[in-house]
């Protein structure tokens, strides 16, 4: 690489999933950017490079496919599954890389990764106040079956849209 050719970056997630993510109000993106221009003036005053992403831009698909993705707060899942634990434990946190979705460590040292694609969504609702809203951050639960389980997905929109990418899922109804 030649000094002052940029590293090409990897896509956002929103622009590689197949699912609808609506665009965040205005409001919150000037806020986001407000803020990004205060880190930027103090970064400036620090350091004579500096590359700045916005912070409405979002996740980016990992280079390293095993890498985990933060994509916008916990994935959840609870029900019954031969890949869950007993009911009893309660909801499971899930990790999510480049390829898969598997158990958290500390909820299984396993690391167990749930069968994607032999799951099918059966219903999908939302949970924020905006209801059928497809934010990135929106709250959304997908009720999902496969052999042998029926489960409960719950987590940020992007991040279920990232699940239906992997497993190749249509992009459920509107509730």
């Amino acid at each position: 690489m030649t000094a002052g050719r940029r590293r090409r970056r990897p896509p956002l997630v929103v622009d590689v999933v197949p699912w609808h993510v609506d665009r965040t109000p205005v409001e919150l993106v000037l806020g986001g950017w407000a803020l990004t221009a205060l880190g930027l003036a103090v970064a400036l005053a620090s350091a004579s490079s500096v590359d700045v992403e916005p912070p409405s831009a979002g996740p980016r698909v990992p280079e390293d496919p095993r890498e985990q993705l933060h994509l916008g707060g916990a994935l959840t899942v609870h029900g019954s599954a031969p890949w869950l634990p007993r009911p009893a434990l309660g909801p499971q946190t899930l990790r999510v890389d480049g390829r898969s979705a598997s158990l958290a460590p500390l909820d299984d040292p396993t690391g167990r990764a749930l069968p994607l694609a032999e799951l099918v969504v059966t219903s999908a609702t939302c949970h924020d106040r905006y209801r059928r809203r497809r934010r990135a951050s929106a709250r959304w639960s997908l009720d999902v079956v496969g052999p042998g389980a029926t489960a409960t997905v719950t987590g940020p929109w992007l991040a279920l849209a990232w699940l239906g990418h992997l497993a190749d899922w249509p992009e459920p109804e509107a509730p």
